[in-house]
């Protein structure tokens, strides 16, 4: 079997400015990822965070879902992952988007 990496996306439910993001914003970030690998697994649960910005020391709160998606382990899936991190970045409006990869083991 081919190596597999499980990403794992925060995704926001507000704006850094504490508007909410609109729904259809969720719904085309999640389609996106299944028309790229054909499936996702969605954690509806809310994530809650804090952070702080090195760059002024400010405080952001953040309330969360998380996107699951596991794919092989290949230098094109790596790369969409690169890319799409920077697309939500700017698509919801946001200084950071937390993503967490993890190689799986297969047994």
């Amino acid at each position: 079997m081919p190596p597999k990496l499980r990403y794992e996306l925060y995704i926001p439910t507000y704006y850094n400015d504490g508007s909410p993001i609109e729904p259809k914003k969720h719904r085309e970030i999640k389609n996106k990822i299944i028309n790229e690998f054909g499936a996702i697994s969605v954690h509806p649960g809310s994530i809650s965070g804090t952070w702080i910005n090195p760059n002024n020391s400010k405080y952001y709160y953040d309330n969360n879902f998380k996107l699951e998606v596991t794919v092989e382990k290949v230098d094109s899936n790596e790369e969409f992952f690169e890319k799409f991190k920077d697309f939500l970045k700017e698509y919801l409006q946001q200084q950071q988007i937390y993503i967490i990869c993890t190689e799986v083991i297969q047994v």
